[in-house]
């Protein structure tokens, strides 16, 4: 393997205990005179799990590079929902207008693959129903809270409509009035998938950080201050409101539920989904090593897109865990 680049260092002051950032580059892959994902990053208070998790991230983000070049060849998939296989083009896994890395997750170990794959797009999904329908409990006082200061408050909003997976969206507003946001899933742990969200709110938090930095940088905030992507006045008002009218829980009683192989999975989706395929994504630079799996359903979107892209794919899809009334009616979701 030639040029691959890897970093992790502190987050962010001297002599206070934070959170690790790593970050994993690998070669590129040329597509159409384009460059293709092919990097990673994460944060966690373990310094090794921080490594483990961006170097799976850029594998996962490259491997979806051979299916988009090989948009044509088939690939089998295995429907966990009606337990029967078929095949899918790469068209329909690699990258495109309503395709990202989302729903792709690389692990030593299949199963653990299979069950993050499932929980990233579920995750998104989930974004959706929180951000156009408000489908969210506020969890914020229940379980793992992180240690923060009293200007820094943290908010937990809960959505469990795709069930067996809790999904917690982490929000806090910083000292410019500009919400840095993260999600995390989590199999029936409420705990765990609240501490997931936070951490990925504290990447991207530290991303904007980065970008500040950055003279290159095309978006801004408020014309002086750069950030990845940018929050509208009305923006601000939706997420204010999507906050302060959660109901709020002090305590929340868990579904009970066994599972002991990934067709339980599919059993407790039959509610909401009608398919859910599970596809190996091979990639000869890791053959034998790494197992990563895209987890695709048309009943769901792999990306969070703008709402005229959205307006569409409800218009000529499945999908109905959202409508066309709550996207019209609401204002584009900002967090991808």
């Amino acid at each position: 393997m030639n040029n691959f680049y890897f970093s992790s260092h502190q987050t962010n002051k001297f002599f206070k205990k934070d959170y690790l950032y790593a970050a994993t580059l690998f070669p590129t892959i040329l597509y159409k005179n384009k460059v293709g994902p092919h990097g990673g990053n994460s944060v966690s208070e373990d310094a090794s799990l921080a490594q483990k998790k961006c170097f799976s991230e850029a594998i996962e983000r490259r491997a979806l590079m051979f299916p988009t070049i090989k948009c044509n060849q088939k690939y089998l998939a295995y429907d966990i929902i009606t337990k029967t296989k078929n095949y899918i083009l790469g068209k329909d896994l690699g990258y495109n207008s309503r395709m990202d890395s989302t729903g792709t997750a690389t692990h030593i170990n299949s199963y653990c693959a299979i069950i993050h794959a499932i929980g990233e797009l579920i995750e998104k999904n989930a974004l959706l129903r929180i951000w156009y329908k408000q489908d969210v409990k506020n969890i914020s006082d229940i379980g793992w809270n992180p240690s923060m200061n009293n200007s820094e408050k943290t908010y937990f909003l809960l959505n469990d409509f795709f069930f067996p997976y809790y999904v917690v969206f982490a929000a806090t507003k910083d000292n410019t009035n500009f919400w840095h946001c993260g999600l995390g899933f989590s199999l029936g742990n409420l705990d765990k998938a609240k501490k997931a969200a936070y951490e990925e709110m504290k990447l991207i938090w530290f991303q904007n950080d980065i970008d500040k930095l950055n003279p290159d940088s095309p978006v801004k905030l408020n014309s002086d201050i750069l950030v990845y992507w940018r929050w509208t006045e009305s923006q601000k008002i939706h997420i204010d409101n999507l906050i302060k009218n959660a109901q709020v829980k002090s305590f929340f009683e868990l579904n009970n539920f066994d599972i002991e192989n990934i067709e339980d999975i599919g059993n407790l989706f039959t509610h909401s989904l009608k398919n859910l395929y599970i596809v190996f994504i091979p990639d000869p630079m890791f053959s034998g090593s790494f197992s990563t799996i895209r987890c695709f359903s048309r009943d769901l979107i792999s990306c969070v897109p703008n709402k005229n892209l959205l307006t569409k794919l409800l218009t000529s899809s499945s999908i109905r865990f959202i409508s066309k009334k709550d996207v019209k009616n609401n204002i584009d979701c900002p967090i991808v």
